[in-house]
């Protein structure tokens, strides 16, 4: 009976994933169909614009833009462009998610520093983000510093306030515990709130990813610089839809790999802290 039960779970558990994949990839198909052939019928592309070719391309010409890209024909070879986005968002990532669990862990452990600098993280964090961003172009000036730093200052609130919440919400009896063997504050923070913090600001990574390329190519697209957000720019001003779309799949292709990192890396750490 128990070996009957866990093949037939096997057994289910393969059906389901079968059906989602098969589901994702008919989905996926019939959007691909629709976006070729839907703004050759001239009837629908002249009545909604944004089927007209000229703004929407066509997955055919995508993928033909991208094999230029990639090989640099027509003057443009995008590992470059690639190479600076994603230094600057794992720049970004990793210095922004380490400042913010650092005063995350250091504001859960030590009442008078919380309750003095809470009002000014609360009105920093209230603040449009992007207004950060010329800030950072005036002092540093455009390219990949700024994009970094930019970043950095966008997902800092991210990493701080999940380590936060994680280094305040441990149960009052390990805290009691720990202080019964004589610990100090520092072995407390160093211990006990740093494992938890590092548990929650590791949920908030895939997040954390997001946000940093969406900060990088945001301020790539307000500088000119040389990541990805200066051939959007390109594309835009060529009115060059295909490239734009092109670059779009580059993005999410790389915004997806990355998150799919994250969440391993997520994993390991889930399973290191049960």
């Amino acid at each position: 009976m128990g070996k009957g039960a866990a093949y037939s779970a096997t057994d289910s558990s393969k059906r389901h994933s079968a059906r989602v994949i098969t589901t994702q990839l008919t989905i996926i198909l019939v959007f691909l169909t629709l976006w070729q052939w839907l703004p050759d019928i001239h009837w629908i592309s002249d009545r909604w614009a944004l089927l007209n070719p000229a703004f929407i391309s066509s997955p055919s010409l995508v993928v033909g833009e991208l094999g230029r890209l990639f090989r640099g024909q027509g003057g443009i070879l995008i590992w470059p462009y690639l190479k600076s986005t994603l230094l600057a968002t794992l720049i970004g990532v990793c210095v922004g998610l380490a400042l913010g669990v650092v005063l995350g862990v250091l504001m859960s452990t030590y009442g008078f520093l919380r309750d003095t600098l809470r009002p000014f993280i609360i009105a920093v964090n209230s603040l449009p983000r992007i207004a950060f961003i010329p800030i950072v172009i005036l002092i540093v000036g455009p390219g990949e510093s700024a994009a970094a730093i930019s970043s950095v200052l966008v997902v800092f609130f991210i990493g701080f306030f999940n380590a936060f919440v994680g280094g305040s919400r441990i149960p009052a009896a390990v805290i009691e515990n720990f202080g019964l063997m004589g610990a100090s504050k520092l072995q407390e923070l160093i211990y006990v709130r740093s494992a938890y913090a590092l548990v929650w600001t590791f949920a908030a990574v895939p997040n954390a990813i997001a946000f940093g390329l969406i900060t990088v190519v945001t301020t790539e697209l307000l500088t000119g610089g040389a990541g990805i957000g200066s051939l959007i720019i390109q594309g835009t001003q060529n009115l060059d839809a295909t490239l734009i779309f092109g670059v779009v799949v580059v993005l999410g292709v790389v915004g997806m790999l990355l998150t799919l990192g994250a969440e391993y890396l997520q994993s390991k750490v889930a399973r290191w802290s049960m």
